[in-house]
């Protein structure tokens, strides 16, 4: 009646007069019309401003104590610019500083360090994870760099595609280590993608439409993928799924390719679902990642969208999550930051308050999620074996019981977290 009769206002158009509405910090004006006139005051697009979202009641926002936690970051070709998105509504929240990479080829994130790989400084350029200021650059046998990984020991391998090699890099000490690769072993060609699978393996492409297979000591073992085949054309980015096949992008068809990852052989395209063109299109596809969620991301170099989303086990097109071209031109490598130690299962939502709220368990009362933790390790030395046996027996009946003793025989050995 009163909205009819226009003695208040319902901007939201809900029915409900707005000073009726929610107005979490009590500033006079409903959250929803501070929400729409300005959309930075809610990142996560969940129409609760983000300056009330405190979970913990510290006084801290939630957002400010996440710190990034699960931030996709993309480098572009077409504006020079790297930025982080947020993971689960696609809206820009970050960049870097200057100097900024201005042909970003490729992106890797570890717990501390944002690098991009950057193709016209012939160097890698090291940013904050979090704040995204420059650190640094990384600098030793590298001509247009391309994709990076890190090797099985934690040291960065770079693809120089200029000479057609791959360099190590030690990230504590930003030493260049010398080539993990020499130039052209096995016929690799203008190489762009690299992939460690973690079996004692380098995978990198070459520009001759093949797929090599190295040691880790940079000795060519054999042609995972050969040459020659039409549904490869230009390969890029290489992730494994968890059923182990490969996953291979196929800049110069347009498509996500799966292969088998012990003969090679192609077991057909794998993306299904989206349009072959058009606005939702394929086009020419570059990076791929295995996002926190487990389904297959891609960033599309010259589409629409800058990444796509697929699930993970039907390879089928998902259209919840996407980030437009627009607000990153020319997309190239991207990657997931790891999640924060308050966020260990990168749920964006603050450990202490699932376990508050009975998502999560905390039996030992550390903090920590049950989840997060190898529970067994009741020594804390990341095994579990016979000191944890011993713990058992000398608290039996309290706190220990017969769960407790199964458990540590059911996990005997390494922790897998």
């Amino acid at each position: 009646h009163d909205i009819l009769e226009g003695t208040s206002t319902d901007l939201w158009g809900n029915g409900i007069p707005d000073d009726c509405e929610e107005d979490c910090d009590g500033d006079g004006t409903s959250d929803y019309n501070q929400i729409q006139a300005d959309m930075t005051l809610d990142l996560n697009r969940n129409a609760v401003l983000d300056a009330c979202e405190d979970c913990d009641g510290d006084g801290t926002p939630d957002h400010i104590q996440l710190q990034g936690s699960g931030s996709l970051w993309i480098a572009g070709t077409g504006d020079g610019e790297v930025k982080a998105f947020h993971p689960a509504s696609g809206v820009p929240i970050e960049s870097t500083s200057s100097p900024t990479p201005a042909n970003g080829r490729d992106v890797l994130l570890t717990e501390h360090d944002l690098l991009v790989s950057d193709g016209d400084a012939d160097a890698i350029s090291i940013f904050d994870r979090i704040t995204g200021d420059f650190d640094t650059t990384l600098q030793g046998g590298l001509v247009s760099p391309e994709g990076m990984a890190l090797d099985e020991d934690g040291h960065l391998l770079v693809v120089s595609r200029g000479t057609a090699s791959v360099e190590r890099f030690d990230l504590e000490t930003r030493t260049h280590m010398g080539s993990a690769i020499a130039a052209g072993t096995g016929g690799l060609d203008q190489p762009r993608g690299i992939l460690v699978p973690g079996d004692g393996t380098i995978l990198v492409t070459s520009f001759d439409n093949r797929v090599l297979e190295f040691d880790l000591d940079g000795q060519f073992i054999r042609e995972l993928i050969p040459g020659g085949h039409i549904e490869l054309v230009d390969p890029r980015g290489m992730v494994m799924r968890p059923s182990g096949t490969l996953l291979v992008t196929s800049y110069g068809t347009n498509s996500i390719n799966e292969y088998d990852r012990q003969s090679g052989d192609f077991l057909g395209r794998y993306d299904r679902g989206g349009l072959p063109s058009g606005y939702w299109g394929l086009g020419q596809p570059w990076a791929l990642r295995i996002g926190p969620d487990g389904d297959v991301y891609v960033s599309t170099h010259g589409a629409n969208t800058a990444v796509q989303v697929y699930e993970e086990s039907t390879g089928l097109f998902k259209r919840r999550f996407y980030i437009l071209s627009q607000l990153i031109p020319a997309p190239t490598g991207f990657d997931f930051a790891p999640p924060i130690e308050g966020d260990c299962d990168g749920s964006l939502v603050l450990d202490s308050c699932e376990i508050a709220s009975g998502v999560h368990e905390d039996n030992n009362g550390n903090g920590v999620p049950d989840i997060c933790e190898c529970a067994a390790d009741l020594s804390g030395d990341g095994v579990v074996g016979v000191d944890d046996l011993l713990l058992v027996i000398a608290g039996w009946g309290n706190p220990y019981d017969v769960d407790d003793l199964l458990n540590v025989i059911q996990s005997w050995g390494p922790c897998e977290n």
